[in-house]
């Protein structure tokens, strides 16, 4: 999903798309457009804290590893042994925000599971710009933009209040889901 498509799907859970049945222009749509731009990282920030964004990353094991710039939380950390096989690995400890403290004699590779920070959105992006989102929550970060553009706005208190509720009623459906599915592959031996 891009820039442009988010803020494009929230004027539409605003009813603000069309004016009198044709496309609204610029001018019209300037005081939301501006707020979407504004906002738009923080409603991409609150989707991940949802829809965790995550990845994998490798490296050498030494006595304090530093994890990269976008760690937000740690999963869990692999070893590599001197059989080549992956073992998790348990004597690893986290010391401050992204340092990890290894014993002095590990050696080979770790492997660090971990949720990463999304990628910021600054309010003069292009609206071609790619959003850094969890596959399949791009409608609930519409939904999200569009309670937060009406967020303080005394004559939409309450297009916001029933934005927000739905909102949150989609994104804990959305995350209950996930969860069953989780389950029900592990219990048949799936990937988790």
């Amino acid at each position: 999903m891009t820039k442009g498509e988010a803020k494009a799907a929230a004027l539409r859970w605003l009813d603000e798309a069309t004016v009198g049945g044709r496309a609204a222009d610029s001018d019209e749509l300037a005081d939301y457009q501006n707020r979407m731009d504004t906002l738009l990282n923080g409603a991409v920030r609150q989707l991940a804290a949802r829809f965790p964004l995550e990845t994998m990353w490798e490296t050498e094991a030494k006595a304090e590893v530093t994890l990269p710039e976008d760690f937000y939380a740690l999963e869990t950390v692999f070893c590599r042994g001197s059989d080549g096989n992956w073992q998790e690995c348990s004597e690893a400890r986290r010391v401050g925000q992204k340092v990890f403290l290894l014993q002095e004699s590990a050696v080979g590779t770790l492997r660090f599971y971990y949720e990463r920070l999304p990628q910021n959105v600054e309010p003069d992006a292009e609206d071609d710009a790619v959003l850094d989102i969890a596959s399949g929550a791009e409608d609930l970060l519409a939904l999200r933009l569009a309670a937060d553009a009406t967020a303080g706005m005394e004559d939409k208190a309450a297009v916001h209040a029933r934005l927000d509720a739905r909102f949150q009623s989609a994104a804990l459906e959305r995350m209950t889901q996930d969860h069953r599915r989780i389950r029900i592959e592990t219990r048949y031996g799936g990937l988790v």
